[in-house]
């Protein structure tokens, strides 16, 4: 996947072009002829009908975005988060059909509550443009739609590979009259044994890695009548884990520690038209449990509940794809129970608002939020972008102000005299691109500051403190370059960032100095088509000291590649398409540490069968 932003002809209204195709899911890049400033700023979309042929993992996905890296726990059925240029998770924000996921507790997002089998439409935006509306992430937004097929069709795919990771779908929809709806459910399991050295060792042990297993469905429906539309998705997800002891509490003699969680989610919705104008209203209902046990950790037991209710309104006008004005209200309750020498509990109770509004033109983009919560007064964030066209010369400017609430987990677990204040992100981004027929290449400068900087400080899996680390000044460039014939398409991409702090000399933990470490990633690939063959490759590389999180003085910058083949064939029996996948994927470079956690290290061999009965 690239970042870059491919153009259309002026005499095209509205486009949807392939940039790099991955197991037949090509990213595209929407681009309106009024070259409106909406499209012009790290945007990465999967288009439905390219999504429904594949099923890629989360890592696969992510892992090729501009600066974006999974953390798997438990593989692809484990918890999975997202991180990108180095941010924490809770700096990267997930939008399921308009509606935050990030919980209240953690302020993260499990991806692997949500199945890619599951959507119809991804798209990503890094860097403070993730400012969009009322997500408020400060290093990436990913940007999720829910699948909710009209066509009727039956889908049957499994895949198997390495460590016995086994995911199998199954989906259904049609449509009757007005009436429409879809049903997918899906199990993954995945366990396995491999080798990886911690901290301090020098020898390689042979260690189980988080087995786990997951079932989950989700299921849309609605009615669609001429303007009108309403639509109604429930998901409901289950998640096992079994977490190895040398993990969870470093003593290589515990026998492991149990993980369990479910998660329902009800999402309604409703848009019509009125005089020309849309207007759309969503709502929110989710229940969250989590509970994890480990007999011979020191904190025993830790019980997660976290409940959320939200509602969100847009007005968008005649002509224009970004709201207007617009509302969102969240309700969150939670609480946590843990053992720190005696029963603790953690309770939540926050109410945050925020209003919205923006304005898209041909040359020029405004957007602005004000958001308040119970735990903090008002805060005002907005961007402003304009961009210069000349012949297959384009050159965007964005100024972007930003800021992000703690979560409940950062300020409970907060250092002992630690005040923890919002995140706030000050930034400007600018952008140079060349579209031509055959070659197109992006250019992305980036610079920031982050005032009240959290950072936090793992101890266990779910035991951590958090500090302010004061004000934070990041610099980055992106580099991407696209080449394409009409049956083969080669791409590149690297992104360099350097981060410090400001009041570094204050920063002490130990009495050993809090640092960063540059943040590297690059990736290149080719893809090729020959009938009803599909030829692919690429490899990626991430670096960096400790991803995201607290940095001790260490000079060493560990590198994590990843590098895929694949090589596909579709075929019709019986007017039955048939699609079968066949990958290899080698990750090198793996260093086990407490904050970081990339896909399973070594070489997987991954078999995918997909197979279309309508």
């Amino acid at each position: 996947m690239t970042s870059w932003l491919i153009g259309q002809d002026p005499d095209t209204t509205l486009k949807n072009l392939p940039v790099y195709e991955m197991e037949e899911i090509p990213v595209v890049a929407d681009r309106d002829a009024r070259l409106s400033v909406s499209y012009s700023a790290g945007l990465v979309t999967m288009v439905p009908d390219s999504v429904m042929k594949s099923r890629p993992r989360w890592s696969d996905l992510v892992s090729l975005l501009p600066g974006g890296m999974m953390k798997e726990f438990g593989g692809s059925a484990g918890v999975q988060t997202l991180t990108s240029r180095g941010t924490t998770s809770s700096q990267n924000v997930v939008v399921l059909d308009g509606m935050v996921l990030n919980d209240g507790l953690t302020g993260t997002t499990n991806l692997g509550l949500v199945q890619p089998s599951q959507l119809s439409r991804l798209t990503f935006r890094s860097g403070g443009y993730s400012s969009d509306v009322a997500a408020g992430g400060l290093g990436s937004t990913l940007y999720l739609g829910s699948r909710s097929e009209r066509k009727p069709s039956i889908r049957l795919e499994t895949s198997y590979g390495s460590w016995n990771t086994l995911t199998t779908t199954a989906s259904l929809s049609g449509q009757s009259g007005s009436w429409f709806g879809s049903g997918v459910i899906s199990r993954s399991s995945s366990d396995g044994n491999f080798d990886f050295i911690r901290p301090g060792e020098t020898v390689t042990s042979q260690r189980e890695w988080n087995a786990g297993r997951q079932i989950s469905g989700l299921v849309t429906g609605g009615y669609e009548s001429g303007d009108l539309t309403l639509q109604s998705v429930f998901m409901v997800t289950t998640q096992h884990q079994q977490v190895p002891g040398a993990v969870a509490t470093g003593n290589p003699n515990n026998d492991g520690a149990v993980m369990d969680q479910s998660d329902v989610r009800w999402i309604p919705s409703f848009s019509g038209l009125l005089n020309g104008n849309r207007y759309r209203m969503s709502g929110l209902v989710r229940s969250t449990q989590t509970k994890y046990d480990d007999p011979d950790a020191p904190s025993g037991p830790v019980d997660w509940s976290d409940r959320e209710q939200a509602l969100r309104l847009d007005w968008i006008p005649e002509g224009s794809n970004w709201p207007a004005v617009g509302l969102y209200l969240r309700n969150q309750k939670g609480n946590a129970d843990v053992w720190l020498g005696k029963p603790t509990v953690f309770r939540q109770d926050r109410q945050s608002l925020a209003l919205f509004s923006g304005w898209d033109g041909e040359w020029i983009r405004i957007q602005g939020r004000l958001e308040t919560s119970s735990d903090y007064s008002p805060l005002m964030t907005g961007a402003v972008a304009g961009v210069i066209r000349h012949e297959n010369w384009y050159a965007t400017l964005s100024l972007i102000r930003n800021a992000r609430f703690p979560s409940f987990t950062e300020i409970q677990f907060r250092k002992t005299g630690e005040t923890l204040f919002p995140e706030q992100y000050t930034g400007f981004e600018p952008e140079l691109r060349f579209t031509g027929r055959w070659l197109s290449a992006t250019t992305r400068g980036f610079w920031y500051r982050i005032d009240h900087k959290i950072i936090g400080i793992p101890q266990t899996p779910v035991r951590w403190s958090a500090i302010n680390a004061g004000s934070v000044i990041g610099t980055g460039i992106e580099q991407t370059v696209t080449a394409q014939t009409d049956w083969v398409e080669w791409w590149g991409q690297f992104i360099w960032q350097r981060v410090t702090l400001t009041d570094q000399k204050n920063r002490v933990l130990n009495g050993k100095q809090v640092v960063y470490t540059p943040f590297l990633q690059g990736a290149t690939g080719f893809t090729s088509a020959m009938g009803s063959w599909q030829l692919g490759t690429d490899l990626s590389f991430t670096g960096e000291r400790y991803w995201g999180s607290l940095n001790l003085p260490d000079e060493r910058l560990y590198a994590v590649a990843l590098w895929n083949a694949t090589i596909a064939y579709q075929s019709g029996i019986l007017t039955t398409p048939i699609h079968l996948t066949f990958k290899v994927q080698n990750i090198t470079g793996y260093r086990y540490e407490w904050v970081r956690s990339y896909p399973m290290p070594g070489r997987s061999i991954i078999l995918e069968a997909t197979c279309d009965f309508l």
